[in-house]
Order: C-alpha cells, then sequence, then structure tokens
C-alpha cells in the first residue's frame, strides 16, 4: 500500500492489475483531509468529519499534522488563536500539545493518524495492511523520518518504507512514459520539495536534492485569516469565541487563496449576530502577489541551491514536473519555470502523481513485475565537530543513497569512559545542530589510547544508522544520540521493543465492530443535529434522513460489507446541507 500523507490531505493508493488505484473514505473521497480530533474521553475522529468539525471543537482539532514534526514551540506560539493549543517540549526536542485535554506529543497525534489512514484502506479492500510506503517531504531530517517510521510502526504497519515527494512524483512520470533529465518540485500546504533526476528505462537516479518548510501554502492561508480577523474585530470589537472564529476563517481563506488564483479576486464576508451586520472584504492579486513574495524567494534559492549541486545551469534539464495544490497558482508555476530555465509539462495529473508514483516504489520494493531501480539521493550534509567548533563533512549532501563513513576518535583524558560529538547537517549554505552522539562503557585506558569508531549509514529511506565500536579491544561501546528534534535512540529503541506484533486472526470481526461504530456515529451525530434543528430542517430533508437512517440501520448488522459503506455515504451526502447549516448557525452564534 502507498499512503501520501500530506499536510493538508491524504491519499491511498494500492496495486492493481499492472495499475494502481485511489483508496476512498466513507463519504466516497480520494482526497481525505489530514485532520485530527481527540476527545477527552480518548475518542478520536479524523479526516473529513474530523474537518467538518473543527471549527466547533478548536482546542481538540488538529489541522496539519503532519507539520507538527517539524514545527517548533516558537513558531506555533506565534500563531496564537489560530494554533488555541498548549505547547510544550519534552526533553527540549519533542514537540507536545495539548488534545483532549492532555498532553500528547505530536508522534502520537501522527501515529493516531495513520492508523486512521490504515484502517480506512482496510475497510476498503477489506483485508489486512501490514506494510506501507509513505511520502515524506525532502528537507525531513534523518531524524524526522525516523520518527515517521516509528508513527507508522505505532499506527500498526508492520513493514514501513519512506519515499522523498519528487522520487515518487518521478516514478508517476517514469510510469507516464517519460524519460530523459527532468526537474520536480513539490509544493503543498507545508513544504517545498524539489529534485533532479536522471530517467531511464531501468533507472530512476536522484543527482540531487532540497527542500524547505518556510515556502508552504499554510502560510499564505494564515495571512488571509489573521488580515480578516483584524477586520472582524475593528467592526466587533473583543471577540469571546476567537479560537472558533480563527478556525472558520483558515478554512475560508484557503478557499479564499484557491479563488484568487484562479480569478485574480476573492471576496470574503462573514454575518455578524445581533443586528451588527456583515463583514465583507475582496483581496486582489496585488494582496497574493505580496503574499507570495517571501515565498518566491525561498523558492529561487532553493532552485539555486539545486542546480550548483547538480553542477547544471539553467535549461539543462529536459523537463519540469510539478505537483501539489500550490503548483496550481499559476504565478509560481511561472516561476519555477523561469528559475530552473524549462517550461512545465503539460498533461500530468499533479494531485495524485505522489501517491501513484509511491504505490510504484511499493511494487518495486515487492518485485511485483518491475525491474527498476531507484537510487535516492541524501537530502542532507552530516558533518562532525571539530576543535574550535569547526565543522567537517562526512557525507556529502546529495550522495547516493544508502551510504557509509567510519569515523576514528579517542579520549583526551585518563581513564575516560565517556565521549559526546556533535553531529551537524547542511541543507544549504550552513551547518546546524542535528544531534549530540554520546558514547559510553569506553575501557578506563591511558589518554589516546582507545580506538573509538563510529560508523554513519544512512538507508535507502535516508534514516541514519549510527553504531560505535572501540577497535583495541573489539568491544561494542554504549551509545545514546539525542537529536536537537526528535526522541533519542534509546527511546525510539524502547517503543519499537513495546509494539505489539500484528494479529493475523480476527481480522474481519474487528473490520465489522469498526463500520458500525462508525456507523453510530454517524447516526448520533444526525440524531443531535435533527433535534438542534426542528425548526429549520424541510419535510423532504427529514424524510430522505429517516429514510437513509433506517436503510443503515437495517444494514449494520449485516455482513453484507460494501452495503453498509454505501449507506454510510448516501446517509453524510443526505445530511450535508444540513450540516453545513448547523455550522454557519454555530459560527453566527459565537460572533457575538
Amino acid at each position: 500500500m502507498a499512503f501520501d500523507f500530506g499536510t493538508s490531505a491524504s491519499r491511498i493508493a494500492y496495486a492493481r492489475g499492472s495499475g494502481s488505484a485511489l483508496v476512498t473514505d466513507l463519504a466516497g473521497d480520494a482526497r481525505i483531509p489530514s485532520v485530527l480530533a481527540v476527545s477527552a474521553g480518548g475518542g478520536v475522529l479524523a479526516g473529513a468529519q474530523a474537518r467538518d468539525r473543527q471549527m466547533l471543537h478548536p482546542e481538540h482539532t488538529v489541522l496539519s499534522i503532519r507539520s507538527l514534526l517539524t514545527a517548533s514551540l516558537e513558531e506555533l506560539g506565534e500563531r496564537g488563536a489560530f494554533f488555541p493549543h498548549q505547547i510544550e517540549t519534552a526533553s527540549g526536542s519533542m514537540l507536545r500539545i495539548n488534545a483532549g485535554g492532555r498532553m500528547r506529543s505530536a508522534i502520537e497525534l501522527v501515529a493516531q493518524y495513520l492508523a486512521f489512514l490504515r484502517r480506512t484502506a482496510e475497510i476498503s479492500l477489506e483485508r489486512p495492511v501490514h506494510s506501507a510506503v509513505v511520502t515524506v517531504p525532502v528537507c525531513f531530517s534523518p531524524f524526522d523520518r525516523q520518527v515517521m517510521r516509528l508513527a507508522a510502526r505505532m499506527a500498526g504497519f508492520q513493514r514501513v518504507r519512506l519515499i522523498d515527494e519528487p522520487t515518487a512524483t518521478a516514478l508517476a512520470w517514469v510510469a507516464s512514459g517519460g524519460r530523459g533529465r527532468i526537474a520536480v518540485c513539490c509544493w503543498g500546504a507545508g513544504y517545498l520539495s524539489a529534485s533532479i533526476l536522471e530517467l531511464k528505462t531501468d533507472l530512476v537516479k536522484v543527482i540531487a536534492t532540497a527542500g524547505t518548510k518556510s515556502a508552504g501554502g499554510d502560510l499564505i492561508d494564515l495571512q488571509i485569516a489573521r488580515d480578516f480577523m483584524s477586520r472582524i474585530r475593528d467592526q466587533v470589537g473583543t471577540l469571546q469565541h476567537e479560537a472558533h472564529v480563527a478556525r472558520h476563517l483558515l478554512g475560508v481563506a484557503e478557499s479564499a487563496k484557491r479563488v484568487l488564483a484562479e480569478r485574480g479576486k476573492a471576496e470574503i464576508s462573514v454575518q455578524l449576530a445581533g443586528g451588527a451586520g456583515v463583514v465583507r472584504h475582496t483581496y486582489t492579486a496585488e494582496d497574493l502577489k505580496s503574499w507570495l513574495a517571501p515565498l518566491v524567494a525561498e523558492a529561487e534559492q532553493l532552485c539555486d541551491r539545486l542546480l550548483s549541486d547538480a553542477g547544471m545551469l539553467k535549461g539543462d534539464i529536459d523537463t519540469l514536473v510539478l505537483a501539489g495544490g500550490m503548483t496550481r497558482i499559476a504565478d509560481l508555476s511561472t516561476h519555477l519555470s523561469g528559475f530552473l530555465g524549462r517550461s512545465v509539462a503539460e498533461g500530468f495529473n499533479a494531485e495524485e502523481a505522489a501517491v501513484l508514483g509511491a504505490c510504484m516504489r511499493a511494487r518495486i520494493l515487492n518485485r511485483d513485475g518491475s525491474d527498476l531501480l531507484v537510487l535516492d539521493a541524501l537530502p542532507c550534509g552530516l558533518g562532525l565537530e571539530g576543535a574550535g567548533g569547526s565543522v567537517s563533512a562526512i557525507l556529502e549532501r546529495g550522495i547516493a543513497l544508502p551510504a557509509g563513513k567510519r569515523d576514528i576518535y579517542t579520549t583526551y583524558l585518563e581513564r575516560q569512559t565517556q565521549v559526546a560529538v556533535q553531529l551537524f547537517g547542511n541543507e544549504g549554505l550552513k551547518w546546524a545542530p542535528l544531534a549530540r552522539i554520546e558514547l559510553s562503557q569506553i575501557p578506563p585506558m591511558k589518554a589516546g589510547i582507545p580506538a573509538l569508531e563510529v560508523s554513519f549509514e544512512p538507508d535507502e529511506d535516508g534514516i541514519l544508522e549510527i553504531s560505535a565500536n572501540e577497535t583495541t579491544r573489539s568491544k561494542p561501546l554504549g551509545l545514546d544520540v539525542r537529536p536537537a528534534r526528535g526522541l533519542a535512540s534509546s527511546v525510539v529503541e524502547a517503543m519499537l521493543e513495546s509494539l505489539p506484533a500484528a494479529k493475523e486472526s480476527g481480522f474481519q470481526e474487528e473490520l465489522y465492530l469498526e463500520l458500525r461504530q462508525r456507523s453510530r456515529f454517524v447516526l448520533d451525530t444526525l440524531r443531535e443535529l435533527a433535534r438542534r434543528s426542528v425548526g429549520v430542517m424541510t419535510r423532504d430533508e427529514r424524510q430522505l434522513i429517516d429514510k437513509k437512517s433506517r436503510e443503515l440501520e437495517e444494514v449494520m448488522e449485516g455482513a453484507d460489507f460494501a452495503e453498509m459503506r454505501a449507506c454510510i455515504q448516501e446517509l453524510e451526502e443526505a445530511a450535508r446541507p444540513l450540516m453545513q447549516r448547523d455550522i454557519d448557525t454555530s459560527l453566527l452564534s459565537l460572533l457575538q
């Protein structure tokens, strides 16, 4: 199975015949919102159902879950009411937020969402899903990737492989017949990732790769929402339910951004309660241009770095392939084309490319009718701190994966049993701390005698494996890696050991139980909604919803899985207009 775990939305694909097919949620949508809601009792709601209710329960609903793995406490804190969660970091590295009444780590929230995706796939296919190929942005460090793989294991996947988004997109391009030297830019809500690749009949080789988290589309949504929030405050003064209004405006801003990019003009209006009137404002192409300016500058630097690492000039590539929602903005695709010196490939499905390419990667890993060799590259150069604080490179950025390097250290004190080494990473122009490596259990000897051999081996997924030995006595050393962002190696090992083994029996029973629980949730939600909407439901709406509810109740205890899914989908479709009116009414009551 392949999972394109996106910042704003995710997609799932599986092999079908000689091609691939997309998995849909219970509403029949292949685009699954990356939204997670956690109740105080521990209940979890995800996807479209969580997104539709996020404005009513902002403090329990987390948006853009994947970005939590790379976000800092400072940048989230600056969002104010637009990120209405208490934030902290555990042990100075792993972000934790308050969701559902308690602090939860980013890895726990990511794991819960991935578990939802896994279960969605199982419900659709009616079979267990134990393995996954998951897409990641290029700028994920080796330790971000380690956390992502661990989260997937916590979600119930027994085998997990990662693939960079541009590499996955390139595989989809290969499947469509593409060959030659291409540049791929994947620009979505959270990240910008780009690679230059060589495509041949039997080989996909990454020549250079680069990425940033400072240019995602979420930043534009936040700019629009903040601007409109200030206009509401100017008209009504202090808002009593600021977090609810802020969450609503983020959704409105995302839609306005798309309209603005397509038409050059977008109007946002919000009806105020108590006869206070309407707050309305029209945004123009000039507004969008000013908000995009810093993102364009970041993209230009990234493309320059990409060409430099590849040893190329503008125009040296054959084709430019784009993927991700931000590339639908014509100005941005024009800028990327100018930066790299090639026009954009036409007729390519930019929305589904990454997941279809990841599915192709899964086929290759399973040796399912393909001998295509995929050689990815290390996106982050690795270096070690030396005397005077200087950093010496041990693995260059762009080296083919898997790779490896060994370095020898020694002690500086008599009978010294511990040594610490600082690991740095370089994604662009400067080195930044990645992790502190602590060696222990060194045999007590004279200073300078021990030969401490440390091996650095990034695997095919870009996850860094570190091992250490004392070679003069052939003795393994104690090792603990403490990332600047992520989990210490000792914590990762303990968490992996505590994971339960996969259960082969009882799958069908668990699957039916899961679908029945989701059915009951839909029915209970609609009953409560109908109770609140006695005066606003039309007779036709009530009759249709009652009819579809009875049909779902009748099939819930049966064994026809497809029929149960179809009934849920039909009931949600029938209730959608009523649910939207309820959300609009709730928002109006909050603007008092």
